[in-house]
């Protein structure tokens, strides 16, 4: 009876330093609810910009749309366009899921994206926790190491506080709580470590099991995200390199094990293929696939995993100690992984987008073998040595603080992001509404739904997240597969009726954040150091006149070709002059700092 007692406070223990890491993950949802109070209009505390274009896909699924879908356009594979597929469309397992427990539940998309970030810091801490304690059997230490390695994650990847040592504007915080790409599928990677290990170090039928239960893990891995299951593809090669290949003992029964696992892999990279091959063209400049055989050797996670591999190094031969053992082969798998994922490119001469994988999962990964490695160090015989409790308890409170630390430092970003999403919300909110009592003008093949203009970029963003609408324009029109020279006439459509005239424009382009420059010049350009080119003055020029040429050129036909049903401006310094000329504008509707217009074609 007391031994049973005893078990249970483990797992009490457990459970409460899972939802410690988790109430910290929840504080910028905590800190929206105490700005907004009363007014707070059910939307979701953003963590990362990209949240939003993931939040509107999940909309559209919850609303039955299909699964080749585009939420701001509002087409799908059902319209005579029919829709290429999409990052969406390809990566559907964590929005159907989302979406299908959504619905059950009639659960909202912000509903949903709430409850993600209460679920996926504390399946995460678990998943940790198994990995470790798997490896160890040490329980104290499996879950410290899961909270260290969740609030350090960040600081491994160079992002968080430490990049604010440098020059880079961006603050990325906690990254794999980004919804639902990574947080969504996250532990799911740990998960399938733990069953390789599993299968490596198990007798009997019940190795095939894991290797059976590994494989359908590497199945959903795929068809949800490409950094995590190419990560998990990458580690599995370091330990079949580093662990099976060199060992005689039970070779043949390992490889046997681990080919269940490829084939299950195999068999989904077939249908993955085939997805593949029907994505739009856009999709690969969007994401700058980028064609070179350099060695990338300098990121990061790289450097940290080289430290930690010469310090281990060193330590096992002066302490005398068994590398050969498989602990310490699957302590190299994890630190090998970066510098698989990061040089793969000097066979394949493809890469997409590495610094993904730096702050994503490889930087956890390669956490979650530093930790390891200094338990092995430590424990210098099997099971010699425990963690004791009060060392455990501190390492928990100074990984929680570091953790909190990096959340805090966002906290004047989050109260301004909370007002601005919250009341972009209740925009959406009543959009939705408008949307039941029919459309103003008649749908076409090519604008499926009502189309709106969101004279502020950023509520452009939002809005597919709360109403059905389509949208003129929006920032990420320049990821959306779009019909030929569709993307320039909605680009200047919007600046037309925002107001901008070619003096202004002249203005925004020299400026290398503005999300309208990013689009105006494709992806990446913007960006300092990621082409040897920048944006050039003639350029801007070029720009600049080409909009000229195209508001003087502008016919009757381009304007209801993209027939406006619904207006959202800003209350006070939104010139809506151009729209007048074309369109009968009602007197509006408030809506907080918002106006909502609906107008109708003359």
């Amino acid at each position: 009876m007391y031994k049973k007692l005893v078990v249970n406070r483990k797992w009490i223990w457990l459970v409460l330093v899972s939802l410690a890491v988790t109430l910290v993950s929840f504080y910028p949802q905590l800190t929206m609810l105490r700005v907004r109070g009363s007014q707070w209009n059910g939307s979701f505390a953003q963590t990362h910009g990209d949240e939003w274009l993931y939040s509107a896909y999940v909309e559209s699924l919850i609303e039955g749309r299909s699964r080749r879908n585009d939420p701001y356009t509002g087409r799908d594979n059902k319209s005579p366009t029919r829709e290429p597929e999409s990052l969406f469309s390809i990566q559907y397992v964590p929005a159907y899921i989302i979406s299908g427990i959504a619905r059950t539940i009639d659960l909202s998309t912000s509903g949903s994206f709430i409850g993600l970030a209460l679920i996926a810091p504390f399946l995460s801490s678990l998943a940790i926790f198994w990995l470790v304690f798997a490896l160890t059997h040490d329980y104290k230490f499996s879950i410290a190491a899961a909270v260290i390695i969740l609030s350090f994650g960040t600081l491994v990847g160079g992002e968080g506080a430490v990049s604010l040592l440098g020059s880079n504007p961006y603050y990325v915080m906690v990254p794999f709580l980004r919804r639902y790409e990574p947080a969504a599928m996250f532990p799911l990677i740990f998960i399938f470590c733990g069953c390789v290990w599993k299968l490596l170090s198990r007798d009997g039928p019940v190795g095939y099991v894991w290797s059976i239960s590994a494989g359908i893990g590497l199945v959903l891995l795929i068809f949800s995200y490409f950094y995590l299951w190419t990560s998990a593809a990458a580690w599995l090669a370091t330990v079949v390199s580093l662990h099976i290949l060199p060992t005689r003992n039970k070779r043949i029964r390992n490889l046997s094990r681990v080919g269940i696992i490829c084939a299950f892999g195999l068999a989904a990279l077939v249908p993955y293929y085939v997805l593949l091959s029907n994505r739009s063209s856009i999709m690969d400049r969007s994401q700058q696939l980028v064609s070179s055989h350099a060695p990338d050797l300098l990121r990061v996670p790289e450097i940290f995993a080289l430290l930690n591999i010469v310090i281990f190094v060193f330590v096992v031969k002066k302490k005398g100690l068994d590398w050969r053992a498989p602990e310490w082969a699957m302590v190299s798998s994890f630190l090998g992984v970066p510098f698989v994922v990061f040089n793969q490119q000097v066979i394949t001469g493809l890469s997409l987008q590495p610094f993904h994988f730096e702050i994503f999962i490889v930087n956890y990964l390669v956490l979650t073998g530093a930790v390891l490695g200094a338990y092995l160090i430590c424990r210098k015989s099997e099971l010699d040595w425990k963690l004791s409790t009060r060392h455990q308890v501190r390492l928990i409170v100074v990984a929680l603080c570091w953790l909190l630390i990096e959340v805090a430092l966002h906290t004047d970003t989050i109260v301004s992001d909370s007002h601005f999403v919250d009341q972009a919300a209740l925009v959406g909110h009543r959009l939705k509404d408008l949307s039941q009592y029919g459309n103003l003008d008649a749908r076409s093949a090519l604008n499926p739904q009502p189309l709106v203009l969101a004279v502020d970029p950023k509520v452009a963003v939002l809005l597919p997240t709360f109403a059905p609408q389509a949208l003129l324009w929006s920032p990420n029109f320049g990821l959306i597969n779009l019909q030929p020279n569709e993307g320039r006439t909605r680009f200047y459509l919007f600046l037309y009726y925002s107001g901008v005239d070619t003096y202004e424009l002249g203005k925004i382009l020299k400026n290398e954040r503005d999300m309208l420059t990013a689009f105006a010049f494709g992806p990446g350009r913007n960006i300092p150091g990621a082409f040897v080119r920048p944006i050039s003055q003639p350029e801007i020029s070029d720009k600049v006149s080409d909009y000229s040429d195209f508001c003087a050129k502008l016919s009757s036909e381009t304007i209801a070709t993209y027939s406006l049903s619904y207006i959202v401006a800003p209350q006070e310094g939104a010139d809506l002059t151009n729209v007048d000329r074309w369109y009968d504008r009602d007197v509006g509707q408030q809506i907080g700092p918002y106006i909502i217009y609906r107008v109708r074609l003359r």
